[in-house]
């Protein structure tokens, strides 16, 4: 309150001194004296600051209803980040508090006694992977021949086939000739001592079906001959084929072999840049002809996002456990709010609500996007909580923070003047505005207003105001106060700042 006497002490002073600067005037006559009514003021700029004077604009456009939902600024749980110890060791080295990090930046560094371990465990798991190499080679090279000589027996053994075959065919016509040869012996013989058959031709007979007797049974061991070589060359056919396919399966069982060796030292290598947070490539380089793996002798623990670092749990010096929090990390560039909505609010707010929220210290109202009303209540609070995204580039805004949100329910129809409602203070009966001079930056002019409805701190103004006008906020009711401006009993002004006597 006595603050408030001494500001209006002050602007009476000042707002009389304002008219009274040039030393020459004669003083100005009082209104009972003839001079004419004014509902103008004027405001210099030491009243300006004096008061701490500021300015709002009105604006054309639709009256957004809002309700407005307490609540806070949190870190989102997927831009929050927490360093572990992969290992149990001593803690080497360590950020600290509060201190901005970039992806990929060493936040920590641990000296471990399991680091060579694993080192062993990699140069084990490398040597049997290139063991397993050299003999997958070794095996390619015996699989190919084996797998010809295979083949080359196969196509033997199936042309011995063929031969027998042949020789089968040749025996079968031998024994039916040599059988026709001995028939046409037995007729000429039952013809013997007849004129019919001479004794040369019997004879002649005789040696025919003797050859081809002859000829039978040479058809025949040919044919057991070459029955003999294809069953001897099937089955070095069918032992060359089982040796090829043994040498194919012990090939695939050390292909298999190799890709083991190989997945067990890429998982533990991927187990140490993990750890580290080292790319596997960067681990691999060679350096003074050994690879980075196994030349290190600490693991550096790396930020996984860019953030500020807002946890130190450790000391220098400390030994911590294997998984034991390090430092936590928090992205600041976005925040979420995160408010309850009373259950009969709630059923108001339509689906995918904008949003926008007030933060103290903070001017004006920062756009947060959609709501997202949770679809479960608090049965203790009998509200539902409601989040947004903030986007926070520049970092004025505060995880923990309070804030005040307003959830947009829905917009007038028609577009009206709207001013901010702090620039509108009553008097008496009426509704005021102190409106400045486009023309006389200096000077502001008294206006009453007629106000419709009003919503998330603006009003629509049916009249007294156009768009674009500027209007005093801070220090309005200061103004109010000195009654300045204000028409005398039984008077009103006009709209182009004239009085008029009467109603």
């Amino acid at each position: 309150m006595k603050a408030t006497n001494t500001c209006f002490l002050a602007l009476s002073v000042l707002l009389l001194a304002a008219g009274c600067q040039d030393p020459k005037q004669a003083p100005a006559p009082d209104s009972h004296a003839g001079a004419p009514p004014t509902n103008r003021i004027k405001v210099t700029a030491d009243i300006q600051a004096n008061i701490g004077m500021t300015w709002g604009s009105a604006r054309r456009g639709r009256l957004e209803h809002r309700i407005a939902v307490p609540g806070e600024l949190v870190a989102p749980p997927d831009r929050q980040w927490s360093v572990r110890a992969p290992l149990s060791g001593t803690v080497a080295k360590i950020a600290a508090i509060w201190t901005p990090v970039k992806r990929g930046e060493v936040v920590a560094e641990l000296v471990s006694a399991q680091l060579g371990d694993i080192q062993g465990k990699i140069y084990s798991a490398l040597e049997s992977a290139e063991e397993a190499r050299m003999a997958l080679r070794k095996a390619r090279a015996e699989v190919k021949p084996e797998q010809t000589y295979a083949e080359a027996l196969t196509q033997a053994a199936r042309e011995a086939g063929d031969a027998e075959g042949r020789a089968a065919d040749v025996l079968k016509n031998a024994r039916a000739v040599a059988r026709a040869a001995q028939g046409r012996v037995r007729e000429l013989e039952s013809l013997n001592g007849s004129e019919a058959v001479s004794r040369a031709t019997l004879l002649s007979a005789q040696r025919d079906a003797l050859d081809l007797d002859r000829g039978a049974v040479e058809a025949e061991r040919v044919l057991r001959t070459a029955r003999v070589e294809s069953r001897e060359l099937d089955l070095k056919a069918v032992g060359a084929r089982t040796r090829a396919s043994e040498s194919a399966r012990r090939l695939e069982l050390i292909t298999t072999r190799v890709a083991a060796a190989e997945a067990a030292h890429g998982q533990i290598l991927r187990s140490l840049a993990a750890a580290s947070g080292w790319p596997i490539e960067e681990l691999s380089e060679v350096e003074n002809g050994a690879p980075r793996w196994a030349t290190m002798r600490g693991v550096p623990l790396r930020a996984p996002a860019g953030g500020v670092v807002v946890g130190v749990h450790v000391s220098t010096g400390t030994w911590v456990d294997s998984n034991a929090p390090l430092v936590a990390i928090e992205d600041p560039s976005t925040l979420l709010f995160r408010a309850f909505v009373p259950e009969a609010d709630a059923a108001t707010v339509p689906p995918n609500a904008s949003l926008e929220i007030t933060v103290p210290g903070v001017d004006g109202a920062i756009p947060a996007g959609v709501a997202a009303l949770r679809p479960l209540a608090d049965a203790k609070t009998r509200s539902l909580l409601v989040e947004a995204r903030v986007q926070n580039p520049d970092g004025k805004l505060r995880a923990g923070a309070s804030a005040t949100g307003r959830l947009l329910l829905s917009t007038s129809k028609s577009e009206e003047v709207l001013i901010p409602l702090d620039c509108v203070v009553r008097d008496g009966l009426e509704s005021i505005v102190f409106r400045r001079d486009p023309a006389k930056p200096n000077e502001v002019i008294r206006v009453p207003v007629f106000l419709g409805a009003r919503s998330a701190g603006w009003v629509e103004v049916v009249a007294g105001v156009g768009p674009q006008d500027e209007l005093v906020k801070n220090g309005i009711h200061q103004l109010k106060q000195t009654g300045m401006g204000k028409a005398d009993a039984g008077g009103h002004f006009h709209a182009d700042g004239t009085f008029h006597k009467g109603h």
